[in-house]
């Protein structure tokens, strides 16, 4: 009888050891998938987990009209050379969260490498342009003026239509 009870607690630490050890790994698996898919000092989409969702979005609503913008911010090096790396990642994860917050859940936004921004849009009218300057590259511009220094940062932006061939 002690024989098969030490038989049986042996395998029921084998099966919790084992249950255990398996949800170590999909936790890790899960970490991993965020750490590719997601930019760990802003928060969005890294280019792989825009890529992704890109096509997630153009296959769920092949009818939705969508625009690409692609972003960046003019002379940054001379941001983080002047004012220090800390508040140029500040800016970024400031223009992070405002284009955010912009955002339906049918669109898109991802930081594809250093001070360079993309997005997704749906076309729904013309003042989905007018309220992107309001809500995000203005406050943008005006980030250093709003915190009272004399600087303004200068925006580079193109649009891309997509197409339904594209």
């Amino acid at each position: 009888l002690a024989i098969l009870l030490a038989i049986v607690l042996l395998v029921l630490i084998g099966v919790i050891t084992y249950q255990r050890m398996r949800e170590v790994k999909l936790e890790h698996e899960e970490k991993l998938r965020q750490m590719i898919d997601h930019d760990p000092l802003t928060g969005l989409l890294s280019m792989n987990g825009f890529r992704k969702r890109v096509e997630y979005l153009l296959c769920e609503y092949p009818d939705s009209p969508y625009y690409l913008s692609y972003n960046n911010i003019r002379d940054f090096k001379f941001i983080n050379d002047s004012f220090g790396r800390s508040v140029g990642d500040d800016l970024l994860k400031y223009w992070a969260t405002n284009t955010m917050e912009s955002l339906s859940g049918e669109e898109a936004a991802c930081r594809a490498d250093d001070d360079h921004f993309v997005v997704l849009r749906r076309i729904e009218n013309e003042e989905t342009m007018q309220n992107d300057e309001e809500t995000v590259f203005k406050p943008v511009r005006n980030y250093f003026i709003d915190r009272g220094k004399d600087n303004i940062v200068s925006i580079c932006s193109g649009i891309y239509v997509l197409s339904p061939k594209d």
